[in-house]
C-alpha cells in the first residue's frame, strides 16, 4: 500500500512539474511574441513619421 501511494505521489509530482514547465514555456513564448510585436509596431510608426 505504501509503495503504491508513493508511486502515485511521484506521478502527481511529475505531472505537476510538466504542467508548470508547459505554462512557463507558454508564458515565455507569449512574452517574446508580445515584445516582438511591440518592437515591430514601434519600427513601423517611426518609419512612417520619417
Amino acid at each position: 500500500k505504501e509503495s503504491q501511494e508513493s508511486q502515485k505521489l511521484k506521478q502527481d509530482l511529475i505531472i505537476a512539474a510538466m504542467s508548470v514547465f508547459l505554462i512557463i514555456s507558454l508564458l515565455l513564448m507569449l512574452g517574446c511574441s508580445f515584445l516582438h510585436y511591440k518592437l515591430v509596431t514601434k519600427d513601423n510608426t517611426t518609419s512612417k513619421q520619417e
